[in-house]
């Protein structure tokens, strides 16, 4: 997933659509924290550390959008 998930920040990030890339994170850090709410019975560490991975991708668009930070 990661190769489609970088083609679709890179594109926001062109596109300069920092809201986009806000709402693709919003979505995986609410899906990251309703599988860490289910109740046990499964290893779920796979799938989080593919959110994981996702997100870090997807807050390194936002941060390439964002101002430069004050000198």
């Amino acid at each position: 997933m990661e190769p489609a998930i970088t083609s679709i920040v890179n594109a926001y990030v062109r596109g300069g659509n920092r809201r986009a890339l806000q709402e693709l994170w919003r979505i995986r850090t609410n899906l990251k924290l309703k599988i860490l709410a289910l109740p046990g019975g499964y290893d779920s560490t796979k799938f989080i550390a593919i959110l994981d991975g996702e997100m870090a991708i997807i807050e390194a668009g936002i941060d390439k959008l964002s101002p430069p930070a004050a000198a």
